[in-house]
């Protein structure tokens, strides 16, 4: 019997053991949880401002367009003699084909959350109008 007691007694705290080991390895991953979803409201935090938003379009475009096209192809920054600036502009055949990199996000996201057509109507006529700028 006392044999026996002291196999049961072997197995509960081997059994112990590893529960504290996983519960361990748990605590720990959710640290990393809680980090990494610190991170994502930072940079969520981060894209919400127009003008920092703006400038990593602006930087991934200018780095699609440096991959995509040859360097004599293409200006940046690229001024109008009218004064409208553009953040690209590539040369064509037909001429100067003009891009801006802003996407205009919080007319879009109006749009996608509307809870009816009419919202959904208005808030799509404004983001037509914001991607027509």
């Amino acid at each position: 019997m006392i044999s026996w007691l002291k196999t049961m007694q072997s197995s509960l705290d081997t059994r112990l053991d590893s529960a504290t080991q996983l519960m361990g390895q748990i605590r720990q991953d959710a640290g990393r949880f809680a980090e990494l979803s610190l991170s994502m409201k930072n940079l969520q935090d981060y894209l919400k401002s127009p003008k920092l938003r703006g400038n990593i379009g602006e930087q991934v475009l200018k780095d699609l367009i440096s991959q995509m096209f040859p360097k004599n192809s293409f200006f940046l920054q690229y001024q109008f003699k009218s004064g409208d600036k553009v953040d690209a502009a590539i040369k064509t055949d037909a001429g100067i084909l003009p891009i801006d990199s802003k996407f205009p996000s919080e007319n879009f996201q109006k749009m996608m959350a509307a809870e009816n057509e009419e919202e959904k109507g208005i808030a799509r006529k404004d983001f037509v109008r914001d991607v027509k700028k």
